[in-house]
């Protein structure tokens, strides 16, 4: 089986390396999705709930984690303004 966090993802349209969110990020990305400031390109609702995210290193985008699988379909993506920076921990 292997193992998730080994996998090292990239933003599918750029290309860049994005970050596992951890514990203290999510709580930030949850607090921008609460307060309104995501939005999803393809117009469709933010989901309130989900299990965890992967950020581009700006913050400006995120591609969350639903039902233990990660998502990372353009059109689904969070577009976040202001943009929440993954912390510290996370981005190592």
């Amino acid at each position: 089986m292997t193992d998730i966090d080994a996998i090292p993802f990239v933003d599918p349209e750029t290309h860049e390396p994005v970050v596992k969110a951890d514990e203290p990020t999510l709580a930030k990305l949850r607090e921008a999705v609460a307060a309104g400031q995501a939005r999803r390109p393809d117009g469709e609702p933010v989901p309130a709930e989900f299990d965890g995210a992967y950020l581009t290193e700006d913050g400006r985008r995120a591609y969350l984690v639903l039902e233990g699988i990660p998502n990372f379909l353009v059109e689904e993506r969070l577009e976040l303004s202001p943009a929440v920076a993954p912390s510290a921990e996370a981005a190592s």
